[in-house]
């Protein structure tokens, strides 16, 4: 049996294998693509029409590359941008620092100098000690999200499982479903302003992750390469890097 055969049942595999199955499927975790694999939205699970892709998605892990083209980028920058990506692939998953440069002289090529987005891609571990304070939002309890959190407040089922960390009967900081796919779902973590550095951040990922882990699915985390508060909480719970992504915007 292949290994693409089996990446449905990824709880089986070794953690190499794991992270292998994610950098191919990375894309599909990401976006909507249309029949010829190119990019039509954003993959939101409150939002199926979502229509803001980026021009280019690429992320470079261990074992290869992965990317994808809007379905509106003409056939000559997609061959241009593909060369490149292709003679760069071996060298940047161990040298992330160079990922953005390498972007930039791609997106350079096309003209117009557009955003250029970067940053590590996580696999978050099974086991991290069960953080105290943490619950999960369900219907009968989700009103604690109105106050600070009225976007997954509207969208709760969609956005499941719902970790937080409640005081005096209001989240400050939770963890949801970001992005979903057959295999992994992607961390998104707020913390209130006035509740940071407390812990409760990391404390709403390690209990989402565990009950991801629960359910047959692999939790993932990403973060844009400046954002420190992003890359802390990726160190402190001893995520382990899979890949480098980056956006032409």
């Amino acid at each position: 049996m292949g290994l693409e055969s089996r990446s449905l049942r990824p709880m089986n595999l070794d953690p190499a294998a794991i992270n292998q199955i994610l950098i191919r499927r990375r894309v599909e975790l990401r976006f909507r693509l249309d029949p010829a694999g190119r990019l039509l939205g954003e993959n939101l699970p409150e939002d199926p029409a979502d229509r803001t892709a980026p021009r280019l998605y690429a992320c470079l892990g261990a074992d290869g590359l992965v990317y994808a083209f809007r379905h509106d980028v003409p056939d000559d920058r997609m061959e241009h941008a593909t060369a490149a990506l292709e003679a760069l692939a071996g060298a940047l998953f161990e040298a992330p620092d160079r990922v953005a440069d390498a972007a930039a002289a791609i997106a350079a090529d096309w003209g117009d100098a557009p955003v250029v987005i970067t940053g590590p891609v996580f696999r978050i571990p099974r086991g991290l000690p069960p953080p105290a304070g943490v619950t999960f939002i369900d219907a009968s309890s989700r009103d604690a999200l109105a106050r600070h959190f009225p976007h997954t407040h509207a969208h709760l089922d969609a956005l499941a499982p719902c970790a937080a960390h409640v005081i005096d009967g209001h989240a400050v900081a939770i963890c949801r479903a970001a992005r979903r796919s057959r295999i992994a779902l992607e961390a998104g973590v707020d913390t209130i302003a006035g509740q940071r550095r407390r812990g409760y951040g990391a404390g709403v990922v390690a209990a989402w992750a565990e009950r991801a882990w629960q359910q047959g699915v692999v939790p993932c985390y990403a973060a844009e390469g400046t954002n420190e508060a992003s890359l802390a909480l990726a160190r402190r719970l001893d995520m382990m890097r899979i890949g480098t992504e980056f956006t032409i915007e």
